[in-house]
């Protein structure tokens, strides 16, 4: 039988104590787990709000370029801001010079987003997101760099090569600007020196050519002045040849997508007869006052001394009338009496002095057009905002024509060869912007002759560009062109319009560049 000894209270005393401790040893290793636990949570809900920032400038970003797309004259639109001598951000971020730029909150942060003023825009977008526990906002920044935008933005690209002989030059001017154009058109006393030439694939020759701007290639492509000058108004100028220092680079990367027809519905323009009558004036004096109503422009008028109040009179003019007469004790004096009058009678006749016919075969108004071709010999006249497809080619050789009124504008895509002859386009209105010829993936030779002015610009990035002859005017193309490859032989001036760059077409923004900062 087994006997049970109860235990001393100095032994029950002495367990009590290590009772305690090991409650305190667990205890604090729980606390030491609750606070790791704690730690570990709000680090992981730290780095998902740190993460979480970056899909919210991506959304800053997209709006962004998409403003760009929709927006890219008005860039105001859609309540957006402008910043016009520099925007600073949160966390130290100040961005310099011009800028548009928005506010917006969303559900789990928000982001303030700017858009540089830029040919080729910087956008900055920076997001707002809260951290756990002390809701202070974490802020990340990211900047984007931009390709796109103006597709003529330059006056000439090619995808290959580009072989400059004889005396070619390019330069630019602004048609828009007074101070870089008189009435709209170049003069080469007010030339700027933005008429960079490229090439993304190929080699550039220039033949001893002069460039008043920058001169690009690819990474593999070769170039060569040919003792030309390359640079800014001030380095050609002074009489220096060879590549100014920062004008030429081989980074050039471009894309080149294919023209498709932009419309479906289309009908045959039709042709017909346009007369044009024109108007002389004769200023000898004749009596009438009836306005010509035939006549078109200035009306001078002679004036003359009479008390007789003019027939359909409309603006107030004083003559002064002279009498003599005497006035007591055989003295004469002389009175003046004013009369008031409308206006005076017309001195002023109209004669017409030619009325002429011509015979379009094609008239195209505002509207779609579709041809199978443009033969050698056509005359067409453009009236309106037309968009023409020319399934095969265009042969403006010898006579033909295609001439384009002030009240003209015409897209023109074209499927075949194009030979826009020496004289073949006649832009009436001077502005590059007014006539686009677009060719097709099927489109491979586009040839220019000389001796004539071309204004327009060409988008066929399949097609050989050739250009010959070229004459003793002051210009010979003005405008742009993106073409497969090019040739130049002869006398060239090649002036690019700098309003193709800001009022010309535009092709989408894309990233080239993204960085945090």
């Amino acid at each position: 039988m087994k006997i049970l000894i109860p235990k001393r209270r100095s032994e029950q005393g002495a367990l009590l104590p290590m009772v305690l401790f090991s409650c305190l040893i667990i205890g604090i290793t729980l606390a030491a787990y609750l606070n790791l636990a704690s730690s570990q949570h709000r680090a992981v809900v730290r780095s998902e709000s740190w993460n979480s920032a970056i899909p919210v400038a991506e959304a800053g970003l997209e709006e962004a370029l998409t403003q760009l797309h929709l927006n890219r004259t008005n860039l105001t639109a859609n309540n957006w801001l402008t910043a016009a001598n520099g925007l600073s951000l949160s966390n130290g971020v100040s961005l310099a010079g011009k800028h548009y730029y928005v506010n917006r909150t969303l559900n789990h942060g928000r982001y303030l987003v700017a858009i540089s003023d830029d040919v080729a825009p910087v956008i900055t977008a920076q997001a707002y997101v809260k951290a756990p526990i002390t809701k202070q906002d974490i802020v990340r920044t990211v900047r984007v760099t931009t390709a796109g935008g103006p597709t003529f933005a330059r006056g000439l690209v090619a995808k290959g090569n580009i072989d400059w002989s004889g005396n070619i030059l390019s330069d630019s001017f602004d048609s828009k600007d007074s101070r870089y154009s008189t009435n709209g058109r170049y003069d080469s006393s007010k030339r700027r020196d933005n008429g960079s030439i490229g090439t993304v694939d190929g080699d550039f020759s220039m033949g001893g050519g002069i460039i008043y701007g920058s001169a690009n290639t690819g990474p593999t492509g070769n170039f060569s002045t040919g003792g030309g000058s390359v640079g800014d108004l001030a380095w050609i100028t002074g009489g220096k040849t060879g590549v100014q220092p920062g004008h030429f680079s081989d980074d050039m990367n471009l894309s080149f997508p294919d023209v498709t027809v932009p419309f479906t519905s289309v009908v045959i323009p039709p042709g017909g007869w346009v007369t044009n009558t024109t108007y002389s004036t004769n200023q000898s004096p004749i009596a009438t006052v009836v306005y010509p109503i035939a006549h078109i422009g200035t009306i001078i008028t002679n004036s003359v001394t009479t008390a007789t109040y003019p027939t359909g009179a409309t603006s107030p003019i004083t003559t002064n009338v002279t009498t003599t007469g005497g006035r007591g004790r055989g003295r004469s004096a002389t009175y003046t009496t004013n009369y008031s009058y409308s206006e005076f009678t017309y001195y002023t006749n109209i004669v017409v002095t030619n009325v002429s016919g011509q015979y379009y075969d094609m008239i195209l108004a505002s509207g779609t057009f579709k041809v199978l071709s443009i033969p050698n010999g056509t005359q067409m006249l453009v009236t309106g905002n037309a968009m023409l497809h020319v399934e095969t080619d265009v042969d403006m050789r010898g006579q033909s024509q295609i001439t384009i009124a002030q009240s003209g504008t015409l897209n023109m895509y074209v499927g075949g060869s194009a030979d826009l002859g020496g004289n073949g386009v006649i832009n009436s209105t001077a502005s590059a912007t007014r006539f686009a010829m677009w060719g097709l993936p099927t489109c491979t030779n586009v040839s220019l002759g000389g001796n004539a002015e071309f204004t327009g610009t060409i988008y066929a990035p399949q097609a050989h560009l050739h250009a010959s002859g070229g004459g003793n005017n002051q210009y010979d193309i003005v405008g742009s062109a993106i073409v497969g490859s090019a040739k130049f032989n002869g006398h060239f001036l090649f002036h690019y319009d700098e309003d193709l760059g800001k009022n010309g077409p535009r092709s989408a923004f894309v990233v080239t560049g993204w960085s945090e900062i």
